[in-house]
């Protein structure tokens, strides 16, 4: 941080020990999910990391009795809104009303006082959208004063120092982090939760990518199948085409779900596709290796992103699916995110030969295609290259799995 943030109002400090408990009828205000933390002994105080855009204050009857509450900030930041929820301390009428700000504070500005009670109910909470730093930033600091502002040292110096929100920078390679589940995401609700299951086999690491736009990941919980569910705090965002950290699986295990946690996008940020990747365990690929026994021997080569705009000149016809060293003697196929229509598929044995299985089905989204035999045989598969049929006549995003069975 810098020197200006290590700036904190006096009331901040004072009450860090008497703003303790949450009326019940704050509850009520306290429903969205919020990126915003906490630090400790510090509950007039709020830190956002750099992608996160709200933070909600509970305010009770110790900093009502202020009469009024002004905001101010340790870095700069540009505020929106501020919304004031009013309410009886008891529950039944409440109220909320909005100050639309849209003005940059300066590191120790504060905004204009805004009473405690109004029209005979008292204020319960206030929330606060801020424009997020975005990534490359440090976290900014809010903090709720008295209406004179006084300001002291001692309290933003017990905030917490971070650093500066990391990009993800590791190239996305396919081959080596198979896609396991995906998701249009849902940013301004902050979070997705995508649903994995044990079929999709073992894992001992899993990463998230993203495609069409920045990813602005808080933090991922991950709930294996046989382990106990845990949370990873990445606070990164995921460009297309990049990988997050690793989240290592110790000991390996299924997954049954990921919930992915946001921060805050910005106004402009562009819809994009969540997508959680997992490399498989040692022991899990190969005709005898532990897919024979949890899986009938079926393993997922890859996936082909199948994505068509309306406005593109040149629409993609062929996608192409990096294979094993097999042999493998059937394959499947399932959507994901939207349906396909998928004609023929050509396999490349690797050795000059090749094979058609006309698969001329409606793929629908999760849901298995029949299991196609292989004319020749077991084979190996050194890539496959499907061919759907695309329509520009609307903008299409989906994802089809290629699966074979040893």
């Amino acid at each position: 941080m810098t020197a200006m943030t290590h700036r904190i109002l006096t009331v901040a400090a004072t009450l860090a020990g008497l703003a303790t408990a949450v009326l019940p009828a704050q509850a009520q205000f306290m429903t969205r999910e919020a990126c915003a933390l906490t630090p400790e002994g510090l509950t007039a105080v709020r830190t956002l990391p750099a992608t996160c855009g709200s933070a909600t204050f509970a305010i009770d009857a110790a900093l009502r009795r202020f009469g009024s509450l002004r905001l101010a900030t340790g870095e700069a930041v540009y505020v929106r809104t501020i919304t004031l929820s009013y309410g009886a301390s008891t529950g039944g009428q409440h109220q909320q009303t909005q100050l639309a700000l849209h003005r940059l504070l300066a590191a120790g500005e504060f905004t204009d006082a805004f009473a405690t009670t109004h029209r005979g109910l008292v204020l319960l909470a206030v929330t606060v959208d801020v424009n997020p730093a975005g990534y490359g930033a440090a976290q900014v600091a809010l903090a709720l004063a008295d209406a004179d502002g006084r300001l002291a040292d001692a309290a933003m110096q017990a905030v917490p120092k971070t650093e500066a929100a990391p990009i993800a920078t590791a190239a996305l390679a396919s081959t080596a982090w198979m896609m396991i589940g995906s998701t249009v995401a849902h940013l301004p609700e902050l979070r997705d939760r995508v649903v994995v299951g044990r079929d999709k086999g073992r894992f001992d690491s899993l990463v998230i990518s993203s495609r069409g736009g920045d990813l602005p990941v808080q933090s991922v919980l991950v709930s294996p199948v046989n382990g106990t569910p845990f949370a990873v705090d990445l606070r990164t965002v995921v460009a297309p085409g990049t990988l997050s950290r690793v989240i290592p699986l110790d000991p390996p295990d299924f997954v049954h779900e990921v919930t992915v946690t946001y921060g805050t996008p910005s106004s402009l940020a562009r819809q994009p596709t969540l997508e959680v990747r997992g490399h498989y365990s040692d022991n899990w690929l190969g005709k005898v290796g532990e897919n024979r026994h949890y899986a009938g021997g079926w393993v997922m080569l890859g996936t082909a992103d199948i994505v068509v705009s309306p406005h593109s000149s040149a629409p993609r016809s062929n996608f192409r699916v990096d294979g094993h060293e097999g042999p493998f003697k059937k394959l499947r196929f399932v959507a994901r995110r939207g349906s396909v229509s998928l004609g023929d598929v050509t396999i490349d044995v690797g050795d000059g030969r090749t094979e058609t299985v006309p698969v001329n089905a409606v793929l629908l989204p999760d849901a298995q295609s029949v299991p196609f035999a292989l004319a020749a045989g077991s084979l190996p598969i050194a890539s496959i290259v499907l061919s759907p049929k695309l329509t520009a006549k609307s903008r299409l995003d989906a994802t089809v799995e290629v699966w074979a069975q040893y």
